[in-house]
């Protein structure tokens, strides 16, 4: 039996995800974990949910106040979530919708 280098398991699965042709849904799933991460736990406390659609994050918030400060603050969290996600190139997502 012929002996590889080995490989991480985390780089066989990021290879396997690029072949697969799902990369892209791969980062919209990411950006949606890493929502607490960019907010915080107080405002995630009042996420209820969240989702993205055509490189454009859609959060469902629960307090009226919270949301407008949202709204005021949604091209800072849209460069940080996308930071965090490591696509500072090229942006996974580009805007943030607050319902």
């Amino acid at each position: 039996m012929k002996r590889h280098d080995a490989i991480q398991i985390g780089d066989l699965i990021r290879q396997a995800i690029r072949e697969a042709g799902a990369q892209n849904s791969y980062d919209a799933h990411r950006i949606c974990y890493l929502w607490p991460e960019a907010v915080g736990p107080t405002i995630n406390r009042y996420t209820s949910a969240r989702w993205v659609k055509n490189d454009e994050l859609h959060v469902r918030i629960t307090s009226g106040p919270i949301k407008n400060e949202l709204a005021f603050m949604s091209d800072a969290i849209v460069q940080r979530l996308n930071e965090l996600a490591g696509a500072s190139q090229s942006p996974i997502i580009r805007r943030l919708f607050i319902h």
